[in-house]
C-alpha cells in the first residue's frame, strides 16, 4: 500500500497567522470600477493576441523547416543531374530551387514581422499590468495578533429519500449549507477589534457602544508556515459576527473574548509551496492572486480590495498595527 503521507509536513499553532482583509467594491466610484474593468478586459484580449501570435510563429517556423527540407532535396537532385549532365533537369531544378528560396525569404520576413508584433503585444501587456497595478493596488491587510483560537465547521442539510418496500434510502437530498465558527481572543488592555469599531463609527456620539455584529463583512486568511519552509493557506469569506461574549474571573490567568461568526464561503487549507522571497511578499502575493482570480464571497469576486478604505484605517495606522502585532497566533 502506498504511503500517502510521504514528503508531507504539519503545522503547530505557533506556525499559523490570521490575517483580515475586506472587500471595498462599494467604496470605489463607478468611473474607477469601469476603468479597472476595461483594463482587465484589455489584458485578457492582449493575452489572447499573444497566444495567437505565438501559434502563428510556431506554424511559420514549421513551414520554414519544410522549405529548408525541400531546398536540401532539390540540391541533392541537382548534384545527381550535374553528375549525369542532364541539362534539362538541371534547368527545372534550378527554377524550383529559386521558387523555394523566394518562399524561404518571404517566410523569414513574416516570422520577423510576427516577432515584432509579439514584442509589441508583450510590451503593451506590461504597460496594462502597470497601469492596472496603479489603479488597483495591492490589498492591504492586518494581522489578528491576539487571536488565540479559531474554529469553524460546515453543516449542510441532507435528508434520506426513502421508498416503500426498501430498508435503505434511495439517496440523500442536498440542502443549504452553513459555515460557522468561533474566534477566541486573548484580551490585553483593549478589545482586538476596537479600533475597527471606532474608525467605522467615528461620527457617532458613542462609538464604543457599537457592537461587532454591526460592522461590515470581512475576510479571514489563515497562513500556515513552518520551519521546513512549507506554506499553506485557507480562506473564510464574508465573515459576519453573530455573537460576542467575554468572561472575567479571579480564577483565570487570562481573559478571553469569544466571537461566534458565520461565513458565506471558504476555501479549505491548500498547499502553496514556497515560491516567495519574504513573508510579506508571500502574503501580498496570495492576496493579489486571489484578487486577480476573482476568488472572494459568494460570487468569488475579490476585485478592487482595499482594507484601509473599508475599515477606515490609514496606511500608516495599518503598518503600526502589523508591527505591534503580539504574534500569539
Amino acid at each position: 500500500m502506498a504511503n500517502t503521507i510521504k514528503n508531507t509536513v504539519t503545522y503547530s499553532g505557533a506556525d499559523i497567522t490570521a490575517i483580515a482583509y475586506v472587500n471595498d467594491k462599494k467604496q470605489k466610484s463607478p468611473a474607477l470600477n469601469f476603468k479597472v474593468e476595461s483594463l482587465e478586459n484589455e489584458l485578457t484580449s492582449q493575452d489572447k493576441e499573444i497566444k495567437r501570435i505565438q501559434k502563428e510563429i510556431k506554424a511559420k517556423e514549421y513551414k520554414l523547416k519544410e522549405i529548408n527540407g525541400s531546398i536540401d532535396h532539390v540540391k541533392t537532385l541537382l548534384n545527381l543531374a550535374n553528375s549525369n549532365s542532364n541539362f534539362e533537369n538541371i534547368s527545372k531544378l534550378k527554377e524550383k530551387e529559386g521558387k523555394y528560396q523566394n518562399q524561404l525569404t518571404l517566410t523569414k520576413q513574416e516570422i520577423s514581422n510576427s516577432r515584432k508584433s509579439l514584442d509589441a503585444a508583450t510590451e503593451r501587456r506590461a504597460q496594462i499590468e502597470e497601469e492596472l497595478e496603479d489603479t488597483n493596488p495591492d490589498t492591504p491587510y492586518f494581522i489578528l495578533g491576539s487571536l488565540h483560537t479559531l474554529s469553524y465547521s460546515s453543516f449542510r442539510e441532507k435528508f434520506a429519500v426513502r421508498s416503500l418496500g426498501r430498508i435503505q434510502p434511495k439517496g440523500y437530498t442536498r440542502g443549504p449549507r452553513t459555515v460557522a465558527g468561533t474566534f477566541v481572543f486573548t484580551v490585553f488592555q483593549e478589545h482586538e477589534l476596537i479600533r475597527l469599531i471606532k474608525e467605522k463609527t467615528k461620527n457617532s456620539l458613542h462609538p464604543e457602544a457599537t457592537m461587532l455584529d454591526q460592522i461590515d463583512p470581512f475576510n479571514i486568511m489563515l497562513l500556515f508556515a513552518n520551519e521546513y519552509g512549507a506554506y499553506s493557506v485557507m480562506h473564510l469569506f464574508d465573515v459576519e459576527i453573530q455573537a460576542e461574549g467575554q468572561e472575567m474571573s479571579i480564577d483565570q490567568i487570562h481573559t478571553h473574548n469569544t466571537l461566534n461568526f458565520y461565513a458565506k464561503e471558504m476555501i479549505p487549507m491548500t498547499d502553496i509551496g514556497n515560491t516567495f522571497n519574504s513573508y510579506d511578499e508571500m502574503i501580498s502575493g496570495i492576496l493579489k492572486n486571489s484578487r486577480n482570480n476573482n476568488r472572494v464571497s459568494s460570487n468569488r469576486s475579490l476585485n478592487k480590495t482595499r482594507i484601509d478604505q473599508t475599515i477606515g484605517l490609514k496606511e500608516e495606522d495599518m503598518i503600526k498595527m502589523i508591527n505591534s502585532s503580539r504574534g500569539l497566533f
